[in-house]
Protein backbone atom coordinates (compact mmCIF):
# COMPACT_ATOMS: atom_id res chain seq x y z
CA UNK A 1 0.00 0.00 0.00
CA UNK A 2 1.51 3.47 -0.68
CA UNK A 3 2.08 5.88 1.89
CA UNK A 4 0.05 8.49 2.56
CA UNK A 5 1.46 11.61 2.13
CA UNK A 6 0.59 14.35 5.44
CA UNK A 7 1.35 18.03 5.45
CA UNK A 8 1.84 20.44 7.98
CA UNK A 9 -1.40 22.75 9.04
CA UNK A 10 0.28 25.37 7.98
CA UNK A 11 1.15 23.74 4.05
CA UNK A 12 -2.03 22.52 3.53
CA UNK A 13 -3.74 25.33 2.11
CA UNK A 14 -0.65 27.31 1.17
CA UNK A 15 -0.69 29.39 -1.92
CA UNK A 16 1.04 32.79 -3.46
CA UNK A 17 4.75 33.06 -3.63
CA UNK A 18 7.46 30.74 -3.19
CA UNK A 19 11.37 32.50 -1.97
CA UNK A 20 13.08 29.81 -2.54
CA UNK A 21 13.32 28.77 -5.92
CA UNK A 22 14.14 25.12 -7.61
CA UNK A 23 17.57 26.58 -8.97
CA UNK A 24 18.14 27.18 -5.18
CA UNK A 25 21.03 23.78 -3.91
CA UNK A 26 19.30 23.07 -0.88
CA UNK A 27 15.98 23.03 -2.30
CA UNK A 28 16.81 20.73 -5.16
CA UNK A 29 18.23 18.34 -2.84
CA UNK A 30 15.45 18.14 -0.44
CA UNK A 31 12.75 17.57 -3.38
CA UNK A 32 14.94 14.71 -4.88
CA UNK A 33 15.72 13.29 -1.50
CA UNK A 34 12.04 13.74 0.21
CA UNK A 35 10.34 12.58 -3.35
CA UNK A 36 11.69 9.73 -4.87
CA UNK A 37 8.98 9.29 -7.56
CA UNK A 38 10.12 12.85 -8.54
CA UNK A 39 13.48 11.67 -9.01
CA UNK A 40 12.53 8.57 -10.87
CA UNK A 41 10.86 10.98 -13.49
CA UNK A 42 13.36 13.23 -13.44
CA UNK A 43 15.86 10.49 -14.26
CA UNK A 44 13.45 8.79 -17.23
CA UNK A 45 13.07 12.36 -18.55
CA UNK A 46 17.01 13.19 -18.28
CA UNK A 47 18.30 9.71 -19.23
CA UNK A 48 15.61 8.95 -22.18
CA UNK A 49 14.65 5.78 -20.00
CA UNK A 50 11.17 4.24 -20.15
CA UNK A 51 9.86 5.11 -16.39
CA UNK A 52 9.08 0.82 -16.29
CA UNK A 53 12.76 0.40 -16.67
CA UNK A 54 14.14 1.68 -13.98
CA UNK A 55 13.62 -0.76 -10.88
CA UNK A 56 15.17 1.80 -8.41
CA UNK A 57 17.18 5.09 -7.69
CA UNK A 58 18.83 5.13 -4.53
CA UNK A 59 20.38 8.80 -3.44
CA UNK A 60 24.24 8.04 -2.11
CA UNK A 61 24.96 11.11 -0.46
CA UNK A 62 21.93 12.53 1.54
CA UNK A 63 21.89 15.21 3.44
CA UNK A 64 19.96 16.05 6.85
CA UNK A 65 17.08 17.81 5.08
CA UNK A 66 17.04 21.04 7.86
CA UNK A 67 20.40 21.42 8.42
CA UNK A 68 23.56 22.62 6.39
CA UNK A 69 21.31 25.04 4.39
CA UNK A 70 23.70 27.86 4.96
CA UNK A 71 27.44 26.04 4.80
CA UNK A 72 29.64 27.28 2.47
CA UNK A 73 30.83 23.76 2.38
CA UNK A 74 27.50 21.90 1.16
CA UNK A 75 27.86 19.71 -1.46
CA UNK A 76 25.80 20.73 -4.42
CA UNK A 77 25.16 17.18 -6.22
CA UNK A 78 22.71 14.95 -6.26
CA UNK A 79 24.61 11.52 -6.33
CA UNK A 80 22.54 8.33 -7.57
CA UNK A 81 22.61 4.11 -7.64
CA UNK A 82 20.19 3.70 -10.92
CA UNK A 83 18.60 -0.12 -10.81
CA UNK A 84 21.78 -1.11 -8.21
CA UNK A 85 24.42 -0.56 -11.47
CA UNK A 86 25.01 2.91 -12.83
CA UNK A 87 25.72 5.89 -10.92
CA UNK A 88 24.52 9.11 -12.18
CA UNK A 89 25.28 12.74 -10.42
CA UNK A 90 23.38 15.64 -11.00
CA UNK A 91 24.35 18.88 -10.22
CA UNK A 92 22.22 22.35 -10.35
CA UNK A 93 24.57 25.30 -11.02
CA UNK A 94 23.87 28.89 -10.92
CA UNK A 95 26.58 31.35 -11.34
CA UNK A 96 28.97 30.52 -13.94
CA UNK A 97 32.62 30.19 -12.99
CA UNK A 98 33.73 29.75 -16.24
CA UNK A 99 35.49 26.29 -15.24
CA UNK A 100 32.43 24.47 -15.88
CA UNK A 101 33.93 21.76 -18.62
CA UNK A 102 36.60 21.04 -16.02
CA UNK A 103 34.52 20.89 -12.94
CA UNK A 104 32.42 18.84 -14.61
CA UNK A 105 34.87 16.15 -15.92
CA UNK A 106 37.00 15.72 -12.71
CA UNK A 107 33.39 15.37 -10.68
CA UNK A 108 32.82 12.45 -13.39
CA UNK A 109 35.93 11.02 -13.18
CA UNK A 110 35.93 10.57 -9.51
CA UNK A 111 32.40 8.59 -9.53
CA UNK A 112 33.60 6.39 -12.61
CA UNK A 113 36.79 5.19 -10.78
CA UNK A 114 34.09 2.73 -8.64
CA UNK A 115 36.59 -0.61 -8.52
CA UNK A 116 37.30 -2.39 -5.26
CA UNK A 117 40.93 -4.13 -5.12
CA UNK A 118 40.31 -7.05 -6.76
CA UNK A 119 37.79 -6.17 -9.62
CA UNK A 120 38.30 -6.52 -13.22
CA UNK A 121 38.45 -3.47 -15.42
CA UNK A 122 35.26 -4.66 -17.15
CA UNK A 123 33.01 -4.59 -14.17
CA UNK A 124 33.42 -0.65 -14.20
CA UNK A 125 29.94 0.71 -13.67
CA UNK A 126 28.54 3.09 -15.77
CA UNK A 127 28.82 6.71 -15.07
CA UNK A 128 26.69 10.07 -15.93
CA UNK A 129 27.17 13.36 -14.54
CA UNK A 130 23.78 15.54 -15.34
CA UNK A 131 24.54 19.69 -15.49
CA UNK A 132 21.40 21.32 -14.85
CA UNK A 133 22.63 25.09 -15.54
CA UNK A 134 21.11 28.57 -15.48
CA UNK A 135 23.54 29.79 -17.83
CA UNK A 136 24.78 28.75 -21.18
CA UNK A 137 27.73 26.43 -21.35
CA UNK A 138 29.09 27.39 -24.66
CA UNK A 139 27.91 30.55 -25.94
CA UNK A 140 29.18 29.62 -29.90
CA UNK A 141 27.43 26.20 -29.82
CA UNK A 142 24.46 26.60 -27.29
CA UNK A 143 21.86 23.78 -26.70
CA UNK A 144 18.81 23.22 -24.55
CA UNK A 145 20.60 19.70 -23.66
CA UNK A 146 23.07 18.19 -24.81
CA UNK A 147 24.67 14.21 -24.64
CA UNK A 148 28.31 14.33 -24.76
CA UNK A 149 30.58 11.05 -25.04
CA UNK A 150 33.85 10.03 -25.91
CA UNK A 151 33.91 9.58 -29.58
CA UNK A 152 36.26 9.03 -32.80
CA UNK A 153 36.52 12.31 -34.23
CA UNK A 154 36.32 11.05 -37.56
CA UNK A 155 33.29 8.68 -37.92
CA UNK A 156 31.80 9.58 -34.17
CA UNK A 157 32.11 6.09 -33.46
CA UNK A 158 31.30 5.79 -29.32
CA UNK A 159 34.59 4.23 -27.57
CA UNK A 160 32.85 3.79 -24.57
CA UNK A 161 28.84 4.67 -23.23
CA UNK A 162 29.98 4.38 -20.07
CA UNK A 163 31.15 7.16 -19.43
CA UNK A 164 29.19 10.62 -20.40
CA UNK A 165 28.64 14.35 -19.90
CA UNK A 166 24.57 15.78 -20.18
CA UNK A 167 24.13 19.38 -19.93
CA UNK A 168 21.01 20.91 -19.58
CA UNK A 169 20.36 24.57 -20.30
CA UNK A 170 17.88 26.64 -18.43
CA UNK A 171 17.77 29.55 -20.14
CA UNK A 172 17.51 28.27 -23.74
CA UNK A 173 14.19 25.78 -23.66
CA UNK A 174 14.01 27.72 -27.18
CA UNK A 175 16.56 25.62 -28.89
CA UNK A 176 14.42 22.51 -27.17
CA UNK A 177 13.81 19.40 -30.13
CA UNK A 178 10.99 17.38 -30.14
CA UNK A 179 12.85 14.75 -28.66
CA UNK A 180 13.22 16.92 -25.57
CA UNK A 181 10.30 17.45 -25.74
CA UNK A 182 8.81 14.42 -25.74
CA UNK A 183 10.57 13.39 -22.79
CA UNK A 184 8.62 16.09 -21.46
CA UNK A 185 12.07 18.30 -20.49
CA UNK A 186 10.67 21.42 -20.69
CA UNK A 187 7.72 20.54 -18.86
CA UNK A 188 9.44 18.99 -15.96
CA UNK A 189 11.49 22.50 -14.99
CA UNK A 190 8.71 24.47 -16.20
CA UNK A 191 10.46 26.51 -18.51
CA UNK A 192 8.25 28.20 -21.01
CA UNK A 193 8.57 27.81 -24.54
CA UNK A 194 10.77 30.96 -24.71
CA UNK A 195 11.50 31.75 -21.58
CA UNK A 196 13.21 35.25 -20.62
CA UNK A 197 17.09 35.39 -19.63
CA UNK A 198 17.74 33.16 -16.16
CA UNK A 199 14.40 32.65 -15.98
CA UNK A 200 14.60 30.52 -12.83
CA UNK A 201 16.86 32.03 -11.10
CA UNK A 202 14.80 35.10 -11.22
CA UNK A 203 11.42 34.57 -10.92
CA UNK A 204 10.23 33.04 -8.03
CA UNK A 205 8.05 29.46 -8.00
CA UNK A 206 3.96 30.58 -7.75
CA UNK A 207 2.35 27.96 -5.67
CA UNK A 208 -0.62 27.81 -7.96
CA UNK A 209 -3.12 25.39 -10.24
CA UNK A 210 -0.88 25.43 -12.35
CA UNK A 211 2.13 24.00 -10.73
CA UNK A 212 0.04 22.05 -8.51
CA UNK A 213 2.88 19.02 -9.18
CA UNK A 214 5.35 20.72 -7.99
CA UNK A 215 3.92 22.06 -5.21
CA UNK A 216 2.84 18.81 -3.54
CA UNK A 217 7.05 18.26 -4.41
CA UNK A 218 7.83 21.46 -2.26
CA UNK A 219 5.39 20.81 0.15
CA UNK A 220 6.60 17.51 0.80
CA UNK A 221 10.65 18.91 1.26
CA UNK A 222 9.41 21.30 3.84
CA UNK A 223 8.12 19.28 6.25
CA UNK A 224 11.78 18.19 6.99
CA UNK A 225 13.41 21.50 6.96
CA UNK A 226 13.36 23.20 10.46
CA UNK A 227 11.14 25.71 12.08
CA UNK A 228 13.23 29.02 11.59
CA UNK A 229 13.03 28.56 7.70
CA UNK A 230 9.41 28.71 7.70
CA UNK A 231 9.77 32.50 8.94
CA UNK A 232 11.29 33.40 5.70
CA UNK A 233 9.05 32.01 3.48
CA UNK A 234 6.47 34.27 2.70
CA UNK A 235 3.00 33.33 1.72
CA UNK A 236 0.82 35.53 -0.24
CA UNK A 237 -2.91 34.40 -0.23
CA UNK A 238 -4.99 35.19 -3.39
Amino acid sequence: MEKKTSFLPELQKASGSFDYPLTNDYMFRSLCQKNNKALKGLISALLQIPPEQIHAVVILNPIIVGEACADKEFRLDVRVELNGNAIVNIEMQVADLHDWPERSISYLCRVFDSLSHGDTYAAVRSAVHISILDFTLFSDNPSFYSRNKLMDEKNHHVYSGKFALNVLDLNRADLATDEDRMWKLVHRFLIPPIPSTRYLHHCRVVVSQRCHRIASFLRLALIQISSTLYTRIKKTVY
